[in-house]
């Protein structure tokens, strides 16, 4: 049996690769039109998209870190909003990254900022949050 050339060889593999991408792509897009779309299709998209547009919004600010903060910071007194805190605590991510884009703010400041959206989100609401003692 003949062995195959370096040239076929590397165009078969680039063959190979760039079919197994366009798949990965209609796959992400049939679970994005079907509602199915994961975390990691986010991410992957989130990330292609910046690639294309060349723009970088802040990376790292994390709906975790927010949430954690705000907790941490005012107790129990969010106990009968925590349903609906995950819902303004994306919100206000979403308003921090908008605002920050292009201030040269760093992600911690970033989320000291979304901590405080929500805050007032709280008092829009009638709860006006009061730090726990510590």
């Amino acid at each position: 049996m003949p062995r195959k050339s370096l040239w076929t060889r590397l165009t078969a593999s680039a063959r190979y690769h760039g079919m197994r991408s366009t798949a990965k792509r209609w796959g992400r897009a049939w679970r994005y039109a079907t509602g199915r779309m994961t975390t990691n299709d986010a991410w992957d998209l989130f990330l292609e998209v910046e690639d294309y547009t060349g723009y970088h919004s802040l990376k790292g600010i994390r709906e975790e870190n927010v949430t954690s903060a705000v907790i941490d910071h005012y107790g129990e007194i969010l106990l009968p909003v925590l349903p609906e805190l995950t819902k303004l605590v994306r919100q206000a991510c979403r308003q921090a990254v908008i605002t920050c884009r292009g201030n040269g703010e760093t992600t911690g400041q970033a989320e000291d900022w979304a901590c405080d959206i929500v805050v007032g989100y709280l008092a829009k609401r009638g709860i006006i949050p009061v730090p726990a003692e510590t």
